[in-house]
């Protein structure tokens, strides 16, 4: 419920149920759905830019990680890396966290997917990196969260046969949260990006509001 509530833009909500998780995972003793449920928290957080959330929520696995899952491990690192970004650190195509993520096998491909295209896309990677060349291998349109974000990365990167496809897609998910993002590379779509992103930030606080103007839309 809380994966279904943030795809549809709804915090609140999604925070909400995140919390049940977490609290049930206390009480039935379970450390997986614990560093589960934080990971996700974590992530809702570094997506909405709660920069000292989702630095908590990882602080609060660490010591739990290296006896959790190969996949869980991956996304914690993930995490790291992209928080590390906003709070300054430069990252490139010969950094060796980056590095080391995209050299990573046997992991779901939705999982695979997600960390690929948010590296290539949250640290402006060139559109012939590794991690874009991998995630377009791996790139399947049953995983619409994934494929939206390939086709808008493929339609900002100059991809014009991208951009019809995306506008299609878009029009199966009106309510997906990102839609303000992806909007801003399709012709005469300016109004409707404008409206769609007033809404989102209005479901933000106002420093955390600012703080994601200022990651994800400037």
């Amino acid at each position: 419920m809380s994966y279904y509530h943030f795809a549809n833009g709804k915090v609140a909500q999604a925070l909400r149920h995140a919390e049940g998780a977490q609290s049930l995972a206390k009480k039935t003793n379970d450390p997986k759905a614990r560093v589960e449920s934080n990971l996700w928290m974590a992530e809702m957080c570094l997506k909405t830019a709660a920069w000292q959330c989702a630095e908590n929520r990882l602080n609060s696995i660490a010591a739990d990680i290296a006896n959790s899952s190969y996949e869980h491990g991956a996304v914690y690192r993930w995490l790291k890396l992209a928080l590390a970004y906003h709070q300054g650190q430069r990252i490139h195509e010969q950094h060796t966290e980056y590095l080391s993520l995209i050299a990573i096998e046997h992991l779901p491909r939705i999982t695979e997917l997600k960390i690929l295209l948010d590296m290539q896309e949250r640290f402006n990677l060139p559109a012939d990196s590794y991690a874009m060349q991998r995630a377009t291998a791996l790139n399947d349109a049953a995983f619409y969260e994934t494929h939206l974000q390939w086709l808008y990365l493929q339609a900002r990167h100059a991809n014009t046969y991208a951009k019809p496809q995306l506008k299609q897609v878009l029009a199966r998910y009106p309510e997906y949260w990102r839609n303000h993002i992806y909007y801003s590379v399709l012709p005469d779509s300016k109004p409707l990006k404008d409206t769609l992103l007033a809404a989102w930030l209005a479901t933000l606080p106002e420093q955390q509001s600012s703080n994601y103007t200022e990651a994800y839309i400037e």
